[in-house]
């Protein structure tokens, strides 16, 4: 009995002496300029995506992105080819792009080993608005978004689901963004 016991006590002591696991951040920052910014039109740049992700996962990420915008934040959203036409040698500028705001996104993290199995995708990264002088409007930081396919994910649609997927994503990281303020 007594060896059943030391182990108890062991795991017990082992347990409890864990650090506990970091917790997802999920961080919004709002600078007082950016009503006084009267943000309209917003340009949406070519996400950075994790090295190694689908090839075609930056520019469907965006495209949901854009559409979210526009659809749910009333905002003027330039196409992403007058985008990136106009990117001055990579970098972005709001009035090259006769914008009135830049939008990033940096994905640190895009796990999609459970989207067939359960359609699940977990995401890390930050948003990032800028203005016109390319100080920092609104930006939101997030580690460990968990996107959900709402059913089951079949194999010939999965582009489809990969879509849904998407937009529910950019619907949630945009959420706590303002609506487009009437002029």
């Amino acid at each position: 009995m007594k060896p059943i016991a030391a182990s108890l006590l062991f795991l017990f002591a082992v347990a409890c002496s864990t650090p506990p696991a970091t917790p997802p951040v999920d961080e919004v920052s709002e600078s007082p300029e950016f009503a006084k910014a009267h943000v309209v039109d917003i340009a949406v740049v070519r996400p950075v995506v994790p090295a190694g992700s689908d090839e075609h996962l930056s520019a469907r990420l965006r495209e949901a992105v854009r559409k979210t915008l526009i659809s749910e934040k009333s905002y003027a959203v330039p196409t992403s080819n007058f985008v990136d036409g106009t990117l001055v040698g990579g970098s972005a500028s709001a009035e090259a792009m006769h914008s009135d705001g830049i939008l990033t996104l940096a994905l640190d993290e895009w796990n999609r080993d459970a989207f067939l199995s359960s359609g699940r995708v977990k995401a890390a990264g930050k948003l990032t608005l800028t203005g016109k002088n390319g100080a920092v409007l609104w930006e939101r930081r997030f580690t460990e978004r968990t996107v959900l396919y709402p059913g089951t994910v079949q194999a010939g649609a999965m582009r489809e689901a990969e879509e849904a997927v998407m937009k529910s994503f950019a619907a949630d990281i945009l959420a706590s963004l303002p609506k487009k303020l009437a002029r």
